[in-house]
């Protein structure tokens, strides 16, 4: 396996805060609705694993429940990095959509592009992670944006700008775990982010080591950021959830679908 550049960690999690105490407010941009879409493949065995039970929910209902957190996460994402940067912010996540994990890399530029990767585990109701992953272009890009500079300005991220890079991917996955325990009435929790500088597939493959049986898919979001008149800056978000986890996501889900009340709260960090 190739080597994994040191990990550094950030300061603290983003806490993931109650739907409730979120003021209302008037989103920076109006953010279109996601697309959740499955990548093709054969036909289901016997037995299904959750993933491949996932991509036929993402088209029901459930589907379109997760279309609103990405929808939900969005707005409170541009909400949180115009307030960290004293500027207009604009994110969407625009499509979900389930990839193999032999093909997440690819589906991100290539196994041997450079990107830097943030990982969050995820405590609570369940056991999952979300890992940030933002090309090397792309994280120079960024650095740009959330320092007021022209773009093409930065050559080399310095351990400094790492760490507002590290603040902005804190506050992203925050947004987007908050909505979905918003969506799901459930109670999560974000661990300290993990950020490391490697090539795409060694990334991937430090999260799936944590993971008894992260299944064969994953759910992957791609988020899209804008600042003024620059450029958009792309990254994704990669979901993993254990099996159980993927269950009681589902199941909590069908219950807010059909209005079914619980008794979970939404764990601050």
């Amino acid at each position: 396996m190739r080597g994994t550049a040191p990990v550094q960690e950030t300061t603290g999690p983003a806490p993931v805060m109650p739907a409730a105490v979120i003021p209302a407010v008037v989103a920076p941009a109006v953010v279109a609705p996601a697309a959740v879409t499955s990548e093709p493949k054969p036909k289901a065995a016997a037995t299904s694993t959750p993933m491949e039970q996932l991509a036929r929910d993402v088209s029901s209902a459930r589907g379109r429940l997760l279309e609103d957190v990405n929808n939900q996460g969005a707005i409170q994402a541009s909400l949180s990095l115009s307030q960290l940067t004293g500027q207009e912010i604009r994110v969407s996540f625009p499509e979900s959509r389930l990839v193999p994990i032999k093909d997440v890399a690819e589906a991100m530029g290539g196994e041997e592009n450079t990107v830097a990767g943030m990982y969050v585990g995820v405590q609570g109701d369940l056991a999952a992670g979300m890992l940030l992953v933002i090309p090397e272009a792309n994280l120079l890009a960024l650095d740009d944006l959330l320092h007021h500079r022209e773009a093409g300005t930065t050559r080399n991220v310095s351990e400094v700008d790492m760490s507002s890079i590290s603040e902005m991917g804190n506050l992203l996955t925050a947004s987007f775990l908050n909505a979905m325990a918003d969506a799901a009435h459930l109670a999560l929790s974000p661990e300290v982010p993990e950020i490391s500088v490697d090539m795409c597939l060694p990334v991937i493959d430090s999260v799936l080591a944590r993971f008894n049986q992260p299944g064969d898919t994953l759910l992957l979001t791609e988020a899209v950021i804008y600042a003024g008149g620059s450029e958009s800056v792309v990254c994704h978000q990669v979901l993993f959830l254990e099996p159980d986890s993927y269950r009681r996501l589902m199941s909590a889900l069908a219950a807010a679908e059909h209005g079914v009340p619980t008794v979970s709260a939404v764990a601050a960090g």
